[in-house]
C-alpha cells in the first residue's frame, strides 16, 4: 500500500497506531457492554462489520479514508474478546480455565502465521487489495456459521451448564454480585492487575515491533537473514504460552504466582541480554525470544484466567474488556517511546527498561495479592 500510494513510514504508521488506539478504546467500551448483551449476537456484529471494514480498506485508494476505515476495523474487534471469555464462562467449569486460556491463545498465534505466510503469498500473486478481500470474505461467511451456530449458555439448549457455582464458592457474597465495575477495580485491586497488563503489552508489543531494527542495529547480518531469524521469535511465543499452562497446573491454579515466575524470568533474561549485547546472533536471538515468551505467557494468564474468576459477579467481558484495554495501551505507547528511547539513549536503554518494567509487573503483583479480596 505504502508503495502504490507513495506513503512514507510516518503515515503507514498512523494507520497502524489508530488501529490499536480504536481497539484499545473499543475494549474498554465493549468490554463493559457486552456484558449486558447476548455475546452471540454482539461477537456477530463485530465479526460483520470487521469483514465489511476490511473490504471497504482494499477498494480504498485515500489516505484520510483508510485510516478511518481502519480504526473501525480496530473498533469492531473490539467487540470479540470481552464476549468471547464470558460465553467461555458459562460452558466450561473454573478447573478448565488454565486449558481453555491456552487453546485461546495459541489459536490467535496460529492466526497470526497463518495470515502473515498466506496473506504473503496473496500480495506476491495478486496484490495488496487481496491481503483485505480475503480476510474479509472469510470473517464474512463465518459470522453467520457463529450466530447459526453458537450459543451463550447451555441453559439456551436445555443443558446445566458445568460453570455454575454459588457466589459463596468464590470467596464473595451476595452483595459483591451487585458491585460495579469502579467498586470491583478497587475491592479487588485489578487496578494493580492492570499495571502488569500494561507491562506485558508494552514489552511484547515494542519487541515483535522492533525485534528486526534491534537485530539489525546491535549484530552484523544483513537485511535477508533478520528476516528469517526475526522469525523464530514469534515462534517461541508459542512455547510461552504452553509454559504458562504447565506453571499454572504446578501452582495449582495460582496464576499471579505463575505470572510472577514468568516475570521474573523477563527480569534475569534482560539482564543477561543487557550484559551480553554484542557477543552473537545466537544467544541474543535466545534471550529475546524468551523475554517473548515470558509475556506471551503472562498474557494468557491475565487477560482470560483473572476474567473468568468474576463469571459469579456477571462482570467477565467488563473486566476483560478493561484489562485488555490496559494491555494494548502499553502496546500502542511502545512503539512511539520505544524508538524515542533507542535514538536518544541507545538499545541498551530500551533493553534496561524491559527489564524495569517487568520488575514494576512484579511489584504490582505481589501488592494485588497482599491487599486483595480473595476472588
Amino acid at each position: 500500500m505504502s508503495s502504490s500510494f507513495h506513503w512514507n513510514n510516518a503515515a503507514s504508521g498512523i494507520i497502524g497506531s489508530a488501529f490499536f488506539w480504536a481497539y484499545a478504546i473499543g475494549q474498554l467500551v465493549n468490554g463493559y457492554i457486552g456484558d449486558g448483551f447476548k455475546s452471540r449476537y454482539f461477537i456477530f456484529i463485530g465479526l460483520f462489520m470487521s469483514a465489511a471494514a476490511n473490504f471497504a480498506v482494499g477498494l480504498s485508494s485515500n489516505f484520510s479514508l483508510t485510516l478511518v476505515l481502519w480504526a473501525f476495523n480496530g473498533f469492531f474487534l473490539s467487540m470479540l474478546w470481552g464476549p468471547i471469555v464470558k460465553t467461555v464462562s458459562a460452558w466450561f467449569p473454573e478447573n478448565k480455565g488454565t486449558r481453555i486460556s491456552v487453546i485461546l491463545s495459541l489459536s490467535m498465534i496460529a492466526g497470526y502465521l497463518f495470515s502473515w505466510g498466506a496473506m504473503g503469498q496473496a500480495i506476491t500473486a495478486l496484490s495488496w487489495r487481496f491481503a483485505f478481500f480475503i480476510p474479509a470474505a472469510l470473517l464474512m461467511a463465518y459470522s453467520f456459521v457463529w450466530v447459526a451456530k453458537v450459543r451463550d449458555h447451555p441453559n439456551d439448549v436445555g443443558i446445566k451448564s458445568p460453570a455454575a457455582y454459588s457466589v459463596k464458592k468464590t470467596g464473595g457474597t451476595q452483595e459483591n454480585s451487585g458491585l460495579n465495575m469502579r467498586e470491583v477495580f478497587i475491592k479487588y485491586r485489578l487496578f494493580l492487575i492492570a499495571v502488569a497488563c500494561f507491562v506485558q503489552g508494552f514489552i511484547k508489543d515494542g519487541l515483535s515491533l522492533w525485534a528486526p531494527t534491534f537485530l539489525k542495529a546491535t549484530q552484523n547480518i544483513n537485511s535477508s537473514d533478520i528476516s528469517l531469524i526475526s522469525l523464530v521469535i514469534p515462534i517461541m511465543s508459542m512455547a510461552g504460552i504452553l509454559c504458562s499452562g504447565w506453571l499454572n497446573k504446578r501452582f495449582h491454579g495460582n496464576e499471579r504466582r505463575s505470572v510472577l515466575v514468568l516475570f521474573s524470568c523477563s527480569v534475569i533474561a534482560g539482564i543477561i541480554l543487557l550484559i551480553s549485547l554484542g557477543s552473537g546472533i545466537g544467544i541474543t536471538v535466545v534471550l529475546l525470544s524468551i523475554i517473548d515468551a515470558c509475556m506471551y505467557g503472562a498474557n494468557t494468564l491475565l487477560l482470560t484466567i483473572i476474567p473468568l474468576k468474576f463469571r459469579a459477579f456477571n462482570k467477565v467481558s467488563a473486566v476483560a474488556g478493561c484489562l485488555d484495554f490496559c494491555s494494548y495501551i502499553g502496546a500502542a505507547s511502545s512503539g512511539v517511546l520505544t524508538g524515542f528511547a533507542a535514538d536518544m539513549l541507545g538499545w541498551k536503554s530500551v533493553v534496561a527498561s524491559w527489564s524495569i518494567l517487568s520488575a514494576i509487573g512484579i511489584v504490582s503483583l505481589i501488592l494485588s495479592k497482599r491487599r486483595a479480596e480473595n476472588i
